[in-house]
């Protein structure tokens, strides 16, 4: 309950239970959520003379000298909740420790925001930056979902618990520029660019002949170089990862242009509409492989995060895909200590190339490896980004407390 309010004048003015923690006083007016029959109202309880409350669309009674709303939640009404409580509004959450929820059906927002707020009470706990509104266009498509909708329902979640640290939205593996450019205009602050379609996973197996042919078929004008320029670069490149070197030779070359070359045109095509579109407008990208038939090898990382950087993309996160398998809803299935090899190579590319984070998606469940991913992140003066599950700083242990965290205050028969 937020102890800055006392409920019942406003409980007496609406009859109604309110959201205690959503109860927030700003421009002589005080905005909150209220249950009704119908569902959640936004309320607002201002004077006559208040700039918020021509803001919102609303049916208007009056009390106590006071103008009473209660406001559907509609789009038009999220977009003035987040103009008029600017924590609201997605933002770029940097380097620091990140979670993403994925609220799929829209209704699980509060439960995330009381469980990340158990974490961040933790003594030392940093702070997190909390992504309550993720989901992918092919998860909006099978939920029959806008990215609207997505977003203005993390918002009124996010408003009925009270959470006032920054938050994130992320438009999850985007392919083509006309989903970026929907989820650009709605306000996401975080674009996953997935060019999963265009890598070459026969790369790895191809016989020299084939591989050949591929690698002068690449897509020379969209990467900005030509077959032999782009060999002259890396003939005597070495990649300092601290404790050691990398380097490409020619075949592991060839294979990671034919792997990842159009993928890398594609990321460099979406990230420079985005620029466009967004204009001032600043945002964070992801560039994710991790949804591909066959594991990206350190030297592929490292030449996707070389290409990239040639071609002017800047990044906050980078997710490839890693040795085992991430399935959604169960553990990490595959090699432990083959999965903590991979990672440390990964974390240092991503130290010596960025810094940037590691995103492990299909993060949820994963409790074999939250110990590994935590001692990396932590090695690397970061965090790994996962979806759907706090990741930074598990320890491993999940509690019943924990889980029922995650339930909504309605299934426990509160206001």
């Amino acid at each position: 309950m937020n102890p800055a309010f006392d409920l019942h004048p406003i409980q007496a003015v609406t009859g109604l239970p309110i959201y205690s923690d959503s109860v927030t006083s700003i421009d002589g007016a005080t905005l909150f959520l209220a249950r009704t029959q119908s569902g959640p109202r936004l309320g607002v309880l201002a004077a006559r003379e208040s700039p918020l409350r021509s803001r919102f669309d609303r049916d208007v009674t009056e009390s106590g000298g006071q103008l009473l709303s209660l406001c559907p939640l509609t789009h038009a009404n999220a977009v003035a909740l987040r103009e008029a409580l600017l924590w609201l509004q997605p933002r770029p959450l940097g380097l620091r420790t990140s979670a993403g929820c994925g609220d799929r059906l829209g209704l699980a927002t509060p439960g995330h925001v009381r469980a990340a707020r158990q974490v961040q009470e933790r003594p030392g706990q940093p702070v997190l930056g909390m992504i309550f509104a993720q989901q992918s266009i092919r998860e909006m498509t099978r939920t029959a979902r806008t990215p609207e909708q997505v977003l203005d329902d993390a918002t009124s979640g996010t408003f009925q618990e009270g959470w006032r640290a920054s938050v994130g939205a992320d438009a999850d593996h985007l392919k083509t520029l006309t989903d970026l450019e929907r989820c650009a205009a709605v306000g996401y602050s975080f674009f996953t660019i997935d060019p999963g379609e265009h890598v070459d996973s026969g790369a790895d197996k191809a016989g020299s002949q084939a591989l050949l042919a591929a690698f002068e078929a690449l897509p020379w004008p969209q990467l900005e170089t030509t077959p032999a320029d782009l060999r002259a670069r890396y003939a005597n490149l070495r990649f300092d990862l601290g404790d050691r070197a990398l380097a490409l030779d020619q075949e592991t070359l060839a294979r990671a242009g034919v792997k990842y070359g159009r993928a890398v045109a594609h990321t460099v095509r979406m990230y420079r509409r985005l620029v466009e579109v967004r204009g001032a407008r600043a945002f964070e990208l992801e560039a994710s492989v991790d949804e591909t038939a066959t594991p990206t090898s350190p030297a592929e990382h490292a030449f996707i995060a070389s290409e990239l950087k040639r071609l002017g993309v800047r990044w906050v996160s980078l997710a490839p895909r890693l040795v085992g398998r991430f399935e959604k809803g169960v553990d990490y299935i595959g090699d432990l200590h083959a999965f903590e090899r991979d990672l440390a190579a990964h974390a240092a590319i991503a130290r010596a190339m960025g810094p940037y984070k590691l995103s492990l998606h299909s993060g949820s469940d994963k409790f074999s490896i939250y110990p590994i991913a935590a001692q990396h992140a932590q090695e690397s003066g970061r965090k790994a980004q996962c979806e759907d599950a706090e990741v930074g700083n598990t320890r491993a242990r999940t509690t019943w407390n924990r889980f029922r965290a995650l339930e909504t205050k309605e299934d426990r028969g509160e206001p």
